[in-house]
């Protein structure tokens, strides 16, 4: 993977102007889902990583829930692209060290075809 981008599904400020609840969150993917999707489209990543936001994505992106695979990390492989399911990189239950090998090794077994 030579390129990355990050999208913020949140592209106004948070109300509260510290973080942004789920139902703001669901709003915003809601309004600017043509946004989202345009941008997806012209970035064109092989990997996407949700960084807490898998949920509101599923509608959108049409996931199906028979289509998630669970463990570490939840993640679908669809029409050539990885899909994972992570915590914010904020989430401080997890190391840093284990939030970066849960999603490495999502990567290495989908770019090697094991997934």
């Amino acid at each position: 993977l030579h390129t990355f981008a990050i999208i913020n599904t949140q592209k106004l400020p948070a109300k509260n102007y510290s973080s942004t609840n789920g139902k703001d969150l669901q709003e915003s993917i809601n309004k600017y889902s043509d946004l989202l999707e345009r941008q997806l489209e012209l970035i064109n990543p092989n990997v996407i990583i949700f960084g807490g936001t898998f949920r509101y994505y599923k509608d959108l992106l049409k996931f199906e829930d028979s289509e998630i695979v669970k463990g570490n990390v939840k993640y679908i492989s669809k029409g050539g692209k990885l899909y994972i399911d992570a915590p914010h990189p904020s989430y401080w239950q997890i190391s840093e060290e284990e939030y970066v090998n849960y999603i490495a090794s999502v990567v290495e077994k989908w770019k090697t075809n094991k997934l």
